[in-house]
């Protein structure tokens, strides 16, 4: 995680704090874990194309969440030189 909002600290349990450097997979449930790691394979693929799906979270309590992710390859544009991923609590 490259920049974060102070939601997504609070949704997956850590208010108050930056996810900054934190690997954006290390809190998907271990049976999404492919999936999400598929997703991220084929957004690399495909720089600006858009990919959704839905995946299971765990807080740092241990609470699950589930999340629909909108990720976007943005690694050409010079201006972001990044992925954008965007989470929508769908529990």
């Amino acid at each position: 995680i490259m920049d974060d909002g102070p939601q997504l600290a609070e949704l997956l349990g850590h208010r108050g704090t930056s996810l900054k450097g934190v690997n954006a997979l290390a809190a998907v449930n271990p049976a999404d874990a492919p999936q999400a790691a598929d997703l991220f394979q084929r957004a690399r693929s495909m720089p600006e194309a858009v990919f959704t799906t839905e995946l299971r979270v765990e807080s740092a309590a241990g609470d699950e969440t589930w999340l629909e992710v909108r990720l976007v390859n943005q690694l050409d544009d010079p201006d972001v030189r990044g992925m954008i991923v965007n989470f929508h609590d769908i529990t």
